[in-house]
């Protein structure tokens, strides 16, 4: 399920530290850095809660228009370390 979000979503969730400490753990068949909250009924809205790592959260503010100019870009080495 996981592989199936677009990026900069995925990787930003990979970044984590709960992804991190579920991936020390023995493995991430389920993971709680992303919940789903659906409604009971069809006039209210359903939420999607994603866990990821601050350099990505940074970049998606900024992906956004949300974000400070001054604020540094996620480094090329945050993207290796979610790969690992």
């Amino acid at each position: 399920m996981i592989e199936n979000l677009p990026e900069p979503f995925r990787t930003g969730m990979q970044t984590s530290n709960l992804w991190r400490k579920e991936k020390e753990r023995g493995g991430l068949a389920v993971t709680n850095c992303l919940s789903m909250y659906m409604p009971k009924k069809d006039n209210e809205d359903a939420l999607i809660v994603l866990r990821i790592g601050h350099g990505y959260g940074w970049n998606i503010f900024n992906l956004f228009g949300l974000g400070d100019l001054d604020t540094p870009e996620l480094s090329e080495n945050a993207v290796e370390e979610a790969r690992d």
